[in-house]
């Protein structure tokens, strides 16, 4: 009898250790969801107070605070700011830590849609038939990193990350590809836009072509829908770190990339 009394106990034991187990295994999924647990939760009123204030200098305009991310996910603070200088406009603020500076993405906001614009402008007369899409591949906007302060449109387009896509359907092969992508680059930068990269797509088929979707606006590299690789058959691609640098080195040989399947 007590041999299986013992047995009895361990087992009722071994019952309650599952259940007293499965709570705290659920609390800390949970704490590791949630950033961690004894993190700081983010957003504490000095740290809000400090993004607004660096980037109303930096910017030399006032910005007021409209919300806090609920979930900053350990972030020091991720807040939305607007400013008197763009009316129904929301700029997001952000700093993950004390050891990286405060990044918004406010010079985006102020030109994204000149910028998308002057694009547009600068290739539609030469490709009137092309569906043109620009990208962000910087995260979120924030490439504000590369300025001081507010550098003006001008200086913002010579300045960025930005990536432009002209995407085509029909035949061409090498020759046509490298003088149409000399002919576009040049236009862009007689535009003053010196983007990141440019590149020049030929699609397979029509179907490929009406299926590709544009946008009138330049969303982040995440939120761009992607580029459809299956169905390229031929391109132009600049190879360089943007694309002045690109076409100051055009005849190196390698600064653009062009491949016929």
């Amino acid at each position: 009898m007590r041999k299986r009394r013992n047995k009895t106990i361990r087992k009722t034991r071994t019952k309650t250790g599952r259940k007293c187990f499965l709570p705290l295994l659920t609390a800390l999924l949970a704490c590791a969801l949630l950033g961690g647990c004894g993190l700081r939760k983010g957003n504490d009123r000095a740290d809000v107070e400090e993004a607004i204030r660096f980037v109303s200098e930096k910017y030399n305009t006032e910005f007021k605070l409209k919300k806090k991310d609920a979930f900053p996910g350990g972030a020091e603070c991720d807040i939305t700011v607007t400013t008197k200088d763009l009316p129904d406009k929301e700029i997001r603020v952000f700093r993950l830590n004390d050891r990286e500076e405060v990044r918004s993405d406010y010079l985006f906001v102020k030109y994204g849609d000149d910028v998308w614009k002057r694009i547009r402008n600068a290739l539609s007369g030469i490709v009137p038939d092309a569906k043109i899409v620009t990208d962000d591949f910087y995260y979120n906007h924030f490439n504000d990193g590369y300025f001081d302060s507010d550098p003006g449109l001008e200086q913002y387009l010579l300045k960025n990350d930005f990536r432009v896509f002209v995407y085509l359907t029909g035949e061409r092969d090498e020759a046509e590809l490298r003088s149409l992508f000399e002919t576009c680059a040049d236009a862009l930068l007689q535009n003053g836009v010196n983007c990141k990269n440019l590149y020049i797509y030929v699609l397979d088929s029509k179907e490929s072509f009406l299926a590709l979707k544009e946008y009138d606006y330049i969303p982040e590299h995440t939120g761009y829908e992607g580029i459809p690789y299956d169905h390229i058959k031929a391109r132009a691609e600049s190879n360089r770190e943007n694309l002045q640098t690109t076409m100051d080195e055009y005849d190196s040989g390698d600064a653009v990339y062009i491949l016929c399947k």
